[in-house]
């Protein structure tokens, strides 16, 4: 006859490997769907661009450059103030939004009075 504590083990041992296969089915469904899925999707590129360029645009405005919009159709990102106060210290963040702004190349600069707003814009466009 089976002792009550063999017994209590047999359906304790019972119990966990029902657990422990019911987990590893589950476990095995997920990655079947994970293989079968299409997990490996890209994100289009134009939306791509188009977060780059916002997220660009946000690092000029973080800078203090309120002027800073993003074109995300022509993928560029225009910077403009209207004032020359800083001179030398508007240039250093410039150059701090550009270094920030990896994949963009210089399109258009102007500074001084001769620009369109009397100041200084900047022109970057996606490469």
């Amino acid at each position: 006859m089976i002792s009550v504590y063999l017994l209590r083990q047999r359906i304790i041992n019972f119990t966990l490997v029902g657990f422990l296969l019911a987990t590893g089915l589950i476990m095995i469904g997920f990655s079947v769907y994970i293989l079968i899925s299409d997990a490996n999707k890209e994100l289009p590129v134009e939306r791509f661009n188009a977060l780059l360029t916002d997220e660009c645009t946000n690092h000029f405005r973080d800078l203090g450059f309120t002027g800073a919009r993003s074109i995300s159709s022509r993928n560029e990102v225009h910077i403009f103030e209207n004032t020359l106060d800083g001179g030398l210290y508007s240039l250093a963040k410039l150059s701090l939004g550009m270094r920030a702004c990896e994949g963009f190349a210089l399109k258009s600069f102007c500074a001084g009075e001769s620009c369109s707003n009397n100041g200084v814009s900047m022109i970057l466009e996606r490469k």
